[in-house]
């Protein structure tokens, strides 16, 4: 799966980059919402993650923009989540490390291409993420 994330946080996208290569995909990646529209309209994606609240462009004009004149077949996954993210990133000394009281990134990003491919039509998914001793990893 082609894979455009348009996100400007960089640790998320880090995390999210690992987790998706490690797993056969190929990603490119928008650090605002203009860079994003325009990688959309030079470059076919299977599927776009895009955040909500971007520079220069925000994630609601670039998925009208893109569903209006660029790609209205695309599935786009607005990822609304990320902003609560991004509030927790000010709060935790290292939120996207892999200790017990990080955030669980490997679950949010199964959890976001598990969407994908749903969206996708593809089969099979993968397994969902069950927490042990109440933590997701």
């Amino acid at each position: 799966m082609k894979l455009l994330i348009v996100e400007d946080n960089r640790a998320l996208v880090a995390n999210l980059f690992a987790y998706f290569e490690a797993r056969g995909h190929i990603l490119d990646a928008a650090p605002d919402g203009a860079t994003g529209l325009r990688l959309a309209s030079e470059n076919h994606y299977d599927a776009i993650v895009l955040d909500w609240t971007l520079p220069r462009m925000d994630g609601v004009q670039v998925l009208q923009e893109l569903r209006q004149s660029v790609r209205k077949d695309v599935p786009v996954l607005m990822a609304y989540t990320f902003l609560a993210l991004d509030a927790l990133n000010e709060e935790l000394e290292e939120p996207f490390g892999a200790m017990p009281n990080d955030l669980p990134l490997t679950a949010l990003s199964t959890g976001i291409e598990i969407t994908l491919r749903e969206l996708l039509g593809e089969s099979p998914l993968p397994a969902v993420t069950i927490a042990r001793d109440f933590v997701l990893p």
